[in-house]
């Protein structure tokens, strides 16, 4: 068994792996737990479900994404995210588990007209991919993701053993070529 060590700085979990699962582990149930106190306020009152939706991505989605840009999110825990934002579009609905109701996602999102929280979520990382590219060549941060006088992503250098590791930067160069 591995034993990893982990400290909290400025209310992030930082890994001394470099792992992101604790950190998204945890912005999950906080955004949980402000869903539920919603839903007992919205249990008692008479709003819409698109004034629900609205309040919802404004406090609970932005609540989890906040800063999580910067982050590489592997498959999995995009699922994880889409899979939270699903099933708190479907208690919106009041529609059951899909497996009780034979609902999709694809279905409930449609109802709010709204993409993929993993969607959202490459979006931001497109958007501070854009705010580094236009920093100055003197910028450190820009110096760090891109070649001097270019956009030319630096590659770490740094062979390891194994398969290699995804950077979010080249991830987002990928796309967007």
């Amino acid at each position: 068994m591995v034993c990893h060590s982990a400290m909290k700085y400025l209310g992030a979990s930082l890994s001394s792996d470099g792992h992101i699962e604790a950190e998204v582990a945890q912005r999950l149930g906080c955004a949980a737990q402000e869903f539920k106190k919603l839903k007992r306020i919205w249990n008692h009152c008479n709003i819409s479900t698109k004034f629900k939706f609205t309040i919802f991505m404004a406090c609970v989605a932005q609540k989890l994404l906040y800063n999580l840009e910067s982050a590489w999110l592997n498959k999995a825990l995009l699922h994880k995210l889409d899979g939270f934002f699903a099933r708190c579009l479907r208690q919106i609905l009041k529609i059951s588990h899909s497996y009780i109701s034979r609902v999709s996602n694809k279905y409930v999102l449609q109802q709010f007209r709204a993409p993929a929280l993993s969607s959202i979520f490459l979006q931001r990382q497109l958007l501070l991919f854009g705010e580094i590219a236009r920093l100055p060549n003197e910028d450190v941060v820009r110096q760090t993701v891109f070649h001097e006088d270019g956009i030319d992503i630096k590659l770490a250098l740094d062979k390891r053993r194994g398969r290699p590791r995804k950077i979010w930067n080249q991830e987002i160069h990928a796309l967007a070529m």
